[in-house]
């Protein structure tokens, strides 16, 4: 029992981690099945439980906002990266180190980051082509009556019933 015990006190690290790591697991097999509506999750979900909606809820805005997350990530990454590799020559005023920081970190990264800038403004494109296509699509015709009903004070003859509607054609 004690060899067990010196085992647990030796590899307390390691075993704190793979159970934290089962725990991460768990959570994200649960989470998945929730959101797929697969498995004890299947059928309409009951919003009684608040706590379970209000995470569903953000949940669903993390996924729908990762890629948000991510590019800014990315310009983060690119921007303290720069940064970091143009310091020593900022710091010895040597523009041939700034020079070569500048470019070592641009041939690593501007290509990621002209993808990110590319999605974005290809999406706000898309976005407003869409918008603007839906505002020069016409608005369906209104109805009209004859040409001088209205005038004269002449009622339209009534339309007859469409056969798709349950009424019969005499």
């Amino acid at each position: 029992m004690s060899d067990f015990l010196n085992f647990l006190e030796a590899q307390r690290v390691g075993i704190l981690v793979l159970l934290l790591i089962l725990i991460a697991t768990g959570a994200l097999v649960n989470w998945v099945l929730y959101m797929f509506g697969w498995g004890r999750y299947h059928g309409p979900v009951s919003t009684d439980s608040k706590l379970i909606y209000v995470l569903a809820n953000f949940f669903v805005k993390i996924i729908d906002d990762f890629r948000h997350l991510l590019a800014l990530l990315i310009a983060i990454v690119f921007a303290a990266a720069l940064f970091t590799a143009m310091w020593p020559g900022m710091m010895k005023q040597d523009v041939k180190l700034i020079q070569e920081g500048l470019q070592g970190v641009a041939a690593a990264l501007s290509g990621l980051l002209g993808s990110v800038i590319g999605y974005y403004f290809g999406e706000s494109a898309a976005g407003k082509r869409r918008e603007l296509s839906h505002s020069l699509v016409p608005p369906p015709p209104a109805e009209q009556e004859p040409p001088g009903a209205s005038q004269a004070g002449i009622e339209a003859p009534p339309k007859p019933p469409l056969p798709d509607q349950g009424g019969t054609i005499v």
